[in-house]
């Protein structure tokens, strides 16, 4: 799962309406022509019935028209579908392929890879780590300590 914010807002002021794009790998499908990976959208803040979707986590996700998933929609983790899953019966296969963005998606977004955050903070920190580590027994062996 990826998400990615319009630019314009990086480090500017933001509002609970602003969209979230999120991109998803799909496993099956109940209703429309839905794609492998699909984007999807939804707000940036429950306050505004946008969804919290949590990286590591499965969702049955419900989307519109103009494939926005609410909080307010029945979108949820598989762990409370169980309902769902019950009325819904068994799903099918994907379209292989993408989704298309909508043209207002297309230009100005910053992707933030949600699997290589961690990952990445942790390797910076343990670079920085390192290096200090180094230039410290450097020092130390010029000095003469």
């Amino acid at each position: 799962m990826r998400l990615a914010f319009p630019s314009s807002h990086q480090g500017g002021s933001w509002s609970s309406t602003d969209p979230i794009l999120v991109e998803f790998l799909v496993s099956e499908v109940w209703k429309g022509q839905p794609y492998e990976t699909m984007f999807v959208t939804t707000r940036r803040s429950g306050a505004s019935c946008g969804f919290d979707f949590v990286l590591g986590q499965r969702y049955l996700v419900y989307a519109d028209e103009e494939n926005m998933a609410w909080l307010c929609n029945r979108t949820k983790s598989l762990r409370y579908a169980d309902e769902d899953f019950d009325a819904l019966g068994k799903g099918t296969e994907p379209t292989p392929g993408t989704s298309e963005l909508r043209p207002e998606f297309r230009e100005n977004w910053l992707w933030r890879n949600l699997t290589a955050k961690p990952t990445c903070l942790f390797a910076q920190l343990f670079g920085l780590g390192l290096l200090g580590v180094l230039a410290w027994i450097v020092l130390r062996r010029r000095s003469g300590w």
